[in-house]
């Protein structure tokens, strides 16, 4: 009877060995580690290969290879994790040594719904190595290829990489310094190649550990032909879990001869929002205008555009209404008031202003005082003029000769 039941038990300790080798052999270990990231990351998650895991009397590790998130979203040719006995009994599973090599992420990440962020959380370890980002950034697509990064919870954290925007490379080098208890925290970032260098300094800076990023003061300086300027800040908050960057004070001093300040408001947790007070003074506009890519018709610079000024609250939803209300604005002798806006990307602008005293002299050519004039032509209008509605009221209207007063113009241009 004892054999008998030795060699029950021996054939089912081999059909539970031969059962688990063949689950192996299907990947079902690899399944449910996609599947437990999946419901964790609501996005789709595939494993080249079943999970590694090794440990001893102090650690226990595991080994992810060839794991992909969505359609390329995030690829990752390895991932190794590990963590002490005691750190696991206590649920502390950030308290861990990561190590990534091959990292390749597509952003942005979409919006997982009911999972919110859960703000700044760090291992207490980790290392990158031979990683990439593509990002998606003003119609061109930011890329940092080559990325070696080292963090350290009590330390801080290193980074270098080449970074290429819009055909540009630059070489990238940053570090953070963790805030102690006597001592701040620092932020410094250097990206130059070519002629062109971008270099962000940071200090008092305070982390919390609900993931409130708070930076008492900073400056970006930036030499990108052919511009160059400095920005400085005050009173930077980044708050991780509202998804939002507030700016108490910010002032921009930047050549061909632009200067301003204001403050600034963003978030994007469910849409990018941003809004703004703002002023902004140029003694050379004209050069701004081409460096954006803008024709300008041949007006009497000197009176025309010089100098020029805008100032008022600025709101903007991504895909959404844009808003400059109130809006204030100078354009050589020529001041204005009044708001511009736009519902949507289809619908046409919006706009009502004032004008106390318009002189045209220096936009369009007077009529000649000799006895056979010639023909007065008009500035060619672009052929992609957006659609424009709204009112426009000018107290005081000259041109040449001609005087009026009290004009009120009707925009009522036909949206596409």
């Amino acid at each position: 009877m004892k054999r008998r039941y030795l060699r029950w038990l021996a054939l089912s300790l081999l059909g539970v060995a031969l059962l688990l080798y063949l689950c192996i052999l299907a990947g079902l270990p690899a399944w449910f580690f996609a599947r437990v990231l999946s419901l964790e990351l609501q996005q789709p998650v595939t494993l080249a290969k079943n999970p590694q895991i090794s440990f001893n009397a102090q650690h226990v590790g595991i080994v992810l290879q060839g794991l992909q998130v969505g359609r390329h979203l995030l690829v990752l040719r390895q991932m190794q994790a590990s963590w002490r006995w005691k750190a696991l009994r206590a649920g502390r599973w950030l308290d861990m040594d990561l190590h990534i090599k091959g990292l390749n992420l597509h952003g942005p990440w979409p919006g997982s719904g009911s999972h919110s962020s859960q703000g700044m959380a760090l291992p207490r370890v980790m290392t990158l190595q031979d990683s990439s980002v593509d990002w998606p950034l003003g119609g061109h697509s930011l890329r940092v290829s080559r990325l070696q990064a080292h963090y350290r919870a009590d330390q801080g954290a290193t980074m270098s990489g080449k970074l290429s925007y819009a055909g540009r490379l630059l070489a990238v080098q940053a570090r953070y310094l963790a805030p102690q208890p006597q001592q701040a925290g620092a932020i410094s970032l250097l990206a130059q190649g070519q002629g062109n260098r971008l270099q962000l300094q940071a200090k008092d800076l305070s982390l919390s550990s609900s993931g409130v990023l708070v930076i008492d003061q900073g400056t970006l300086r930036l030499v990108w032909k052919p511009m160059h300027g400095e920005l400085h800040w005050q009173g930077l908050r980044y708050t991780a879990n509202a998804q939002g960057l507030a700016i108490r004070t910010w002032r921009i001093a930047a050549q061909p001869q632009l200067s301003g300040e204001g403050n600034l408001l963003l978030h994007w947790q469910r849409a990018l929002t941003l809004s703004s007070q703002f002023q902004l003074q140029s003694e050379n506009l004209p050069d701004w205008l081409h460096l954006l890519g803008l024709s300008v018709p041949k007006v009497q610079e000197e009176r025309a555009l010089r100098p020029a000024a805008l100032s008022g609250d600025l709101s903007w939803t991504q895909d959404g209404p844009i808003r400059l209300d109130p809006l204030r604005g100078i354009l050589g002798k020529t001041q204005f008031h009044g708001s511009l806006q736009r519902e949507s990307t289809q619908a046409p602008w919006q706009i009502t202003a004032v004008i106390p005293q318009l002189d045209l002299d220096p936009w369009l050519p007077t009529t000649s005082s000799s006895s056979a004039p010639s023909p007065t032509v008009l500035p060619t209008l672009p052929k992609s003029w957006p659609p424009v509605r709204g009112e426009l009221q000018i107290g005081q209207l000259r041109w040449g000769q001609w005087q009026a007063r009290d004009l009120q113009i009707r925009l009522r241009a036909k949206s596409k």
